[in-house]
């Protein structure tokens, strides 16, 4: 999309695209681009910008704390919608496994079936552990 600034009660388009973050899982990201070049290439993944209202947020190696933030702060609707989104996900990668959960320490202890002393596999396991 073309970016849109009012300079004073002026309206000027700038020809500035902006890029999609790759690789990412969070749903704050839906409402950032990244400012590219002309022939395509990402400036930086360390700034995002705001596709509501162009501002220019920091997000350093992905973080999006300050992306949240500024949603928050600007557009407390799409904040509570981003919001919604990240309990569903973490609700979702909570119940994903079929319901199971991990097991315990404890319980994945009591599993563990333990080598016959006689065995090479047993004084090789416990030479590398031990020496």
């Amino acid at each position: 999309p073309v970016i849109s600034v009012y300079y004073g009660i002026s309206r000027v388009s700038l020809t500035m695209e902006l890029a999609t973050k790759k690789k990412t899982t969070s749903p704050v990201w839906t409402y950032f681009g990244l400012e590219k070049y002309e022939e395509g290439k990402v400036k930086t993944e360390d700034i995002a910008i705001c596709w509501k209202c162009h501002s220019r947020v920091h997000a350093k190696g992905g973080n999006t704390s300050n992306l949240l933030s500024h949603l928050k702060t600007h557009h407390p609707t799409i904040h509570m919608l981003v919001c919604n989104a990240l309990k569903s996900k973490k609700k979702h990668s909570l119940n994903s496994d079929n319901g199971q959960q991990q097991p315990t320490i404890m319980s994945a202890l009591k599993k563990v079936q333990k080598y016959d002393r006689k065995t090479k596999k047993w004084r090789d396991i416990t030479n590398a552990v031990t020496f």
